[in-house]
């Protein structure tokens, strides 16, 4: 059974070791697409996120495709990233249009930026996740994400 991680506002099970893999991996043909990007803070911006778990059923707030990054510091750790409870079903995002794999990609440059900034507001995230995104996508393809 997966522990369970409390926190003020948010009920999420702790990441299993085959979905941090499975995340890793993912997180890995983001970066080694670098080369594909005049923006250097992808790579850095990765680095800073670091997931601990996947929200339970109808968190937070009732959404299921939403990923949230916040500074845990008060809690004696640093920020933590919480996947969407739906992050691993094969019909992640089409609810809005988007295929699994792009969706996915675009969630963690999005809470990536988050992460790195430590700017929680939605200002910015989702211009930075679609400008990366659209630089990178090809890239992608070729290593076999299905984006499209």
């Amino acid at each position: 059974m997966a522990a369970v991680v409390i926190l003020p506002d948010w009920e999420a099970n702790q990441i299993t070791q085959a979905q941090a893999d499975n995340v890793k991996k993912m997180i890995d043909d983001i970066k080694s697409c670098s080369q594909s990007t005049v923006d250097g803070r992808m790579k850095p911006y990765l680095d800073a996120m670091t997931i601990t778990g996947v929200f339970k059923q109808n968190e937070p707030d009732g959404d299921n495709d939403d990923s949230k990054t916040k500074n845990g510091q008060f809690l004696g750790y640093g920020n933590r990233t919480i996947l969407a409870h739906y992050w691993f079903t094969p019909n992640f995002g089409q609810s809005i249009g988007y295929k699994p794999d792009k969706f996915r990609v675009l969630t963690l440059l999005h809470e990536s930026y988050h992460a790195a900034t430590e700017d929680w507001t939605e200002s910015q995230a989702p211009n930075y996740a679609a400008s990366i995104y659209d630089e990178i996508k090809c890239c992608l393809k070729q290593q076999g994400l299905d984006l499209e």
